[in-house]
């Protein structure tokens, strides 16, 4: 079984005291260097959210790899415009820190990934081109070029945060900018990282994704790869997926290990889908309840009751456009859950 450890430490760059969340493998020999997968959490994360949303630790045993993850709160991993220096705490400082601390760990870039999803996914991006001499891959999900993104200086709290982290105006030439820094190791004819990058299809900023996408395919400079879901979105489910698809990709863990004659679920697969299906029942109706529905307002006759069945079609409308809970009497969810055998 994997060791999970909190690792508190002070930084220098930050001035405060840090904390981050290392995994190490089961049995871990004297001379032994192992590979290290730096995983970067969301916005809205920590340096935990990986443990409650993925089998990170089992991955990390069964591939015999370490895995670091931070915390650098809602910076994007950026040295912020109006604030701390996160970059170069978690591209230079931490890692220092971490394999000052932990011999069996490999300072080699060639054993050194970078990875995360959303803000960090772009964070492990502008980590990976920033720093190419200390890691050799990234893995990028559901990952834009912030330099793509709409900006309006309207005074909002959206806009003041984007000002905080990255200043006004245009980001594409400075090194807030993925384009701008992966064409400045070119110019530079520096060592460059391998990029597997990869988004949902549903994933409501996938036009920044390609963006980026078409950026890399047009440079052959970059030993990059794409992969693109369909059906799913901005989400566990697909960053899940993909963390199984790169460590598989980088030979980390091999996917044929558990699926012959393997019977486990994780936890987390069996509470996201149940979450999901909750969400899904309070915000839209199955087919058959909207046929009955649609068949109730052209039948109603009085004036009262089609006012009545107005007010509920747009409270509907409301709750599948924006999310908000369909009026309805309130009741206990209850889930049926059929387990096969020796699982």
């Amino acid at each position: 079984m994997a060791t999970v450890m909190n690792v508190n430490h002070f930084s220098i760059y930050l001035k405060r005291n840090m904390e981050c969340t290392v995994i190490l493998p089961s049995d871990i020999k004297n001379d032994e260097k192992l590979p290290v997968l730096w995983l970067y959490h969301g916005g809205s994360g920590d340096n935990t959210v990986w443990l409650y949303h993925s089998p990170i630790a089992e991955y990390v045993d069964e591939g015999r790899f370490a895995a670091v993850l931070p915390n650098v709160q809602n910076s994007c991993f950026v040295n912020m415009n109006i604030g701390d220096k996160y970059e170069s705490y978690v591209g230079k400082e931490l890692f220092n820190i971490i394999m000052n601390m932990f011999p069996c760990l490999s300072d080699k870039r060639e054993n050194n990934y970078v990875s995360g999803f959303s803000n960090g996914g772009y964070g492990c991006l502008h980590i990976a081109l920033k720093y190419p001499e200390k890691y050799g891959t990234v893995g990028a999900f559901s990952a834009g070029d912030k330099a793509d993104s709409e900006f309006l200086n309207d005074g909002s709290v959206k806009s003041i945060r984007r000002i905080e982290l990255y200043g006004d105006g245009d980001l594409h030439k400075t090194e807030y900018g993925i384009t701008y820094q992966a064409d400045r190791l070119i110019e530079q004819k520096s060592v460059k990282p391998e990029i597997y990058h990869a988004c949902g299809e549903l994933d409501p900023w996938i036009d920044m994704n390609h963006i980026l996408r078409d950026y890399f395919m047009s440079h052959i400079e970059y030993n990059y790869v794409y992969d693109e879901i369909e059906q799913i979105g901005h989400e566990w489910k697909f960053w899940r997926e993909e963390l199984k698809r790169f460590l598989v990709f980088k030979g980390l863990i091999n996917k044929y290990k558990k699926e012959i004659g393997m019977r486990e679920v994780n936890v987390s697969i069996i509470t996201d889908n149940i979450k999901e299906m909750c969400i899904e029942a309070n915000h839209f109706l199955t087919d058959d309840m909207k046929n009955v529905f649609e068949n109730a307002v052209k039948n109603e006759e009085s004036a009262l009751g089609k006012q009545v069945l107005g007010q509920l079609e747009e409270n509907l409308k409301v709750a599948g456009e924006d999310m908000i809970p369909i009026c309805q009497d309130t009741g206990m969810a209850v889930v049926f859950i059929n387990v096969g055998q020796d699982v």
